[in-house]
């Protein structure tokens, strides 16, 4: 048997919790999660037109350049993404001092990219060869 108090929160919180869904779900943003949209999952992309996805390319040491799995920098491609929007090239440099610490036995970064690859697609599958424009460079500087 609840409380006086206890049925009055459990009454608020019904009342509260679906106008808190509604109202994030007219205007909320990514932050606003669980009450508002997780914009990620809420937008398709057309079956014919165009898609892109980020790729993170660097120099390790004297290697030649290499794709970087995001993971390698202790992120993931959405919080990446949305990071790039606020702080573009600013991250950089906190990426690659990320992976030092995240990969102690290996040498540093000595340089990172930031690449948008574009895709066509006809029918939802891609045609011909992506697109890839160089959006951010940074380049260690001792």
């Amino acid at each position: 048997m609840l409380t006086g108090w206890a049925r009055r929160l459990r009454v608020f919180a019904t009342l509260i919790v679906p106008m808190a869904l509604v109202a994030g779900s007219v205007g909320g943003e990514d932050d606003h999660f669980p009450f508002g949209p997780f914009r990620m999952y809420a937008v398709t992309t057309k079956p014919t037109g165009k898609a892109s996805s980020l790729r993170l390319e660097g120099v390790i040491g004297d290697a030649e350049p290499r794709a970087f799995r995001i993971a390698e920098v202790g992120m993931r491609r959405a919080e990446l993404q949305s990071q790039l929007v606020f702080y573009g090239e600013v991250i950089l440099p906190h990426l690659a001092s990320a992976y030092r610490r995240l990969h102690p036995g290996k040498p540093a970064v000595e340089e990172l990219r930031v690449i948008y690859l574009t895709y066509r697609l006809e029918g939802g599958a891609t045609v011909g060869n992506p697109i890839s424009r160089t959006a951010l460079i940074w380049r260690r500087h001792d």
